[in-house]
């Protein structure tokens, strides 16, 4: 019964350490890339996609360390990896790149539906939902959805508020009013 406990461990450690060494072979690969060449590489956009997703900031972080332009990449939508990972409701990566320089130029930018970082995070996605789903009842939802909302917005100037986006034809806090409305309804039961 030991032995097992034991081999799965050292299975785990080796994966770890492969997956360590593949990474360190990426960022070697990358180093000297510019964006262009970085956001045609699809391979190379859907695993930091993917890893924003899933928080792994680890990945994201080393990266980042071999070519700062890995941080202008964007996705489908022309998000970046932060306006992604806002979206996603994964606070790692956000919390990993609160450099003043970082924080106007990345969290300023417009998605292809001209939305901001607040308009993003003011839309109640598949991916916000799977975030709240683990906390009991919409009120407390809601709270977590609201805290959230002011979290990113302590990252912008004070102007992202007032910005109107197209889709909508609104600013950040009548999106998040819009898309969180079940929600909140759900939460005066």
């Amino acid at each position: 019964m030991v032995n097992v406990g034991i081999n799965r461990i050292h299975r785990m450690k080796l994966i770890h350490t492969r997956i360590h060494e593949f990474l360190l072979c990426m960022c070697k690969v990358i180093g000297t890339r510019d964006v262009t060449q970085m956001q045609d590489d699809i391979l190379l956009r859907s695993a930091i996609f993917r890893a924003v997703e899933q928080g792994k900031i680890e990945l994201i972080t080393k990266m980042g360390e071999a070519n700062l332009k890995i941080y202008q990449i964007t996705n489908e939508q022309d998000m970046t990896v932060f306006q992604f990972a806002a979206h996603c409701r994964q606070e790692k990566p956000l919390y990993f790149y609160f450099g003043p320089y970082h924080r106007t130029e990345t969290f300023r930018r417009r998605d292809k539906f001209d939305n901001n970082t607040l308009h993003i995070v003011g839309t109640f996605s598949s991916f916000a939902q799977t975030r709240v789903d683990n906390i009991r009842g919409a009120a407390l939802q809601l709270q977590r959805e609201r805290q959230w909302f002011k979290e990113v917005e302590s990252c912008l100037e004070p102007d992202s508020l007032e910005e109107i986006n197209h889709t909508d034809q609104a600013p950040p806090r009548t999106v998040f009013t819009k898309y969180h409305t079940e929600l909140m309804k759900e939460g005066e039961k």
